[in-house]
């Protein structure tokens, strides 16, 4: 009996001695949606007599637009859809085309004005329709707001509706539960930053540059200030210095170098780009003298953000100064984007003290922009067709 008490003790510590298996499971989701986004602009000539021509219930039927796979098209009724919204605007969206059966998007509608655009009142958050379907504004504007400030939303007798879709497509979720646990928080962290991959790093540099922490090199600007800098940062975001410092020059081994033509507010707007392409600048930002020295400096992201900067919030009172800036930038695609805007106020810019100042100081800019406007016209009918002017 003491024998086998003796064997039972002895499997049962063998069982406890054993060690034991663990496991460890971790898992992570992303769901995103598909999106597609279509803008389509419509100008309307001669307008008053449109409106004279088409009573109430009577429309004018725009060209159809989008792609492959989606293609909507735009109704005007300038006098109302029916007796009910007599005084009022009407405007129609139909989905000619989905690939779905339903349809969800979001849809803005707009007035191009001398302001900038112009929402309607009705524009929905979400929109979910049939294909084939009708998304109405029935009282899209105004009729008598319109004539009353006609100058404005109405300018040379031309009325220019936007619209803008977002059209949402499937939900897609992405699993993993095959990583360890480690790699799965770096994964983590690595989906948080996707929208912004730079940012912590980004932040991590500009924080560097403020604080002048193991700075190595000294930029001076036109009245004597000076910047502390890295060389290591200099030489990875620009041409301009990776040759200045690799090269046998006397700024690369005195660590200095100076800018007797470039001024303080500038050389800070370089700096800062140089530490953080993230970082956002104002309209206000972009000048004639930064156009100049980005392009001495080799800095073509930096003329790739004032071009994007430069392309929002174009009014009557700045795009003349935006012209000749898309001049120094040699942008085809800011030029086009500010002749398509000349274009439709080609009557009050010209009249403008600031055309006339360009006309005399940069006739050739001048030049450029009207013939932009005469490849407009002579154009087939589609207003938003762009003009490549080919800077060399």
């Amino acid at each position: 009996m003491n024998l086998a008490m003796d064997e039972e003790v002895s499997e049962g510590l063998l069982a406890i001695d054993e060690p034991c298996a663990s496991s460890s499971v971790f898992s992570h989701f992303h769901t995103r949606m598909q999106t597609r986004t279509f803008t389509n602009f419509w100008s309307i000539e001669q307008f008053s007599l449109q409106q004279e021509l088409h009573p109430f219930g009577e429309s004018i039927t725009g060209q159809t637009f989008g792609d492959d796979s989606y293609e909507f098209l735009l109704k005007i009724f300038p006098n109302g859809k029916d007796e009910d919204n007599v005084g009022y605007i009407s405007l129609f969206l139909q989905i000619n085309r989905c690939p779905q059966p339903r349809l969800q998007f979001r849809v803005k509608f707009t007035i191009e004005t001398l302001d900038g655009p112009r929402n309607c009142a009705l524009n929905k958050s979400v929109v979910t329709i049939n294909r084939s379907g009708i998304v109405t504004a029935s009282k899209f504007f105004n009729i008598t707001t319109l004539n009353n400030c006609a100058e404005r939303f109405i300018p040379n007798d031309v009325l220019t509706i936007g619209a803008d879709l977002t059209v949402f497509g499937e939900t897609q979720t992405v699993t993993n539960q095959d990583c360890d646990a480690t790699c799965q928080m770096f994964d983590r962290k690595i989906l948080r930053a996707k929208n912004s991959p730079t940012k912590p790093l980004s932040e991590s540099l500009i924080h560097l540059y403020e604080s002048g922490d193991f700075s190595d090199f000294v930029i001076t600007a036109k009245n004597g200030h000076s910047f502390s800098v890295h060389k290591c940062v200099l030489s990875s975001r620009s041409d301009y210095f990776n040759a200045l410092l690799k090269s046998d020059t006397k700024e690369s081994a005195e660590g200095r170098v100076v800018f007797k033509d470039i001024s303080v507010e500038v050389m800070e707007v370089i700096i800062r780009h140089l530490y953080s392409p993230l970082t956002v600048f104002k309209p206000e930002d972009m000048t004639h003298e930064l156009m100049i020295a980005a392009d001495r400096l080799m800095l073509d992201s930096l003329k790739t953000q004032c071009t994007k900067t430069l392309k929002e919030g174009i009014t009557m009172s700045n795009i003349v100064a935006r012209l000749q800036l898309a001049d120094l930038l040699r942008s085809d695609s800011l030029f086009s984007k500010l002749s398509s805007f000349f274009l439709k106020y080609k009557k009050e810019i010209q009249d403008s003290q600031e055309w006339k100042e360009m006309k005399d100081s940069n006739p050739e800019v001048a030049a450029r922009v009207l013939e932009a406007a005469l490849a407009f016209y002579n154009s087939p009918p589609n207003y938003c067709k762009r003009f490549k002017p080919c800077f060399s």
